[in-house]
């Protein structure tokens, strides 16, 4: 197998860890290779960079030794963001309990305070956060007053809060005083 990136062979291995119940680690990582090994028995992996700056699995033990483990520490927040993300766009308000129970059907995997962290991850990706979303406003304001000349645009603030936002699209005024 060949990968673009040692971020995407680290992705790889963490969603082969969590999806399969291992606890795999790496435990090499230097310019020209990256060594991925298992907590509790054999199984290893060893890749290195090619001519054409890919990254490839030279060898590998294909079979663990080992039982599934019902707890993974490579299961973060983030990485349950990435994974569940569709499923939160569509249902933002999920309830906590709800959403541990899809993941400990899912992947198999006892959670409890990372999957608050997640969610409030997911939606952060999902909406961005609050001050991306704030500085859109000043941009919003400059594009109506480029695009609809004589338009009014105000927004009154007291710092730190946003108060509120007066718009009065020209072509509306016109409409109203004759």
């Amino acid at each position: 197998m060949l990968f673009a990136s040692k971020k995407e062979l680290r992705e790889a291995i963490s969603h082969y860890a969590i999806n399969e119940g291992y606890k795999v680690k790496v435990t090499k990582n230097d310019r020209k290779r990256m060594q991925a090994m298992c907590m509790k028995c054999k199984w290893n992996l060893w890749d290195s960079f090619m001519a054409d700056e890919t990254l490839q699995i030279k060898s590998m033990i294909e079979t663990h030794t080992c039982s599934r483990s019902y707890s993974n520490p490579q299961a973060t927040a983030s990485f349950l963001a990435k994974k569940y993300l569709d499923r939160l766009r569509d249902e933002p308000k999920m309830r906590l309990r709800l959403f541990q129970a899809l993941i400990k059907r899912e992947i198999g995997y006892e959670v409890s305070q990372t999957c608050g962290r997640a969610r409030q991850k997911a939606i952060e990706i999902i909406e961005g956060t609050y001050a991306s979303q704030y500085s859109k406003l000043w941009e919003y304001c400059a594009e109506v007053r480029e695009t609809n000349v004589g338009s009014i645009m105000m927004m009154k603030i007291e710092a730190p809060y946003f108060q509120g936002l007066y718009v009065c699209l020209d072509a509306c005024k016109k409409r109203l005083s004759s």
